[in-house]
């Protein structure tokens, strides 16, 4: 039982990390983006 609870426990750590990391992503990308936008302008 404490395996599967360990295991629960992994899996929501390693999700939560997971959408951490999306969200990190995102805004690069939105950074970037607009650094694009900015450089196109010129």
């Amino acid at each position: 039982v404490t395996d599967l609870k360990n295991a629960r426990k992994i899996s929501q750590s390693t999700e939560s990390g997971t959408l951490g990391l999306t969200d990190k992503l995102a805004k690069i990308e939105l950074k970037v983006k607009k650094l694009l936008s900015i450089l196109e302008q010129e």
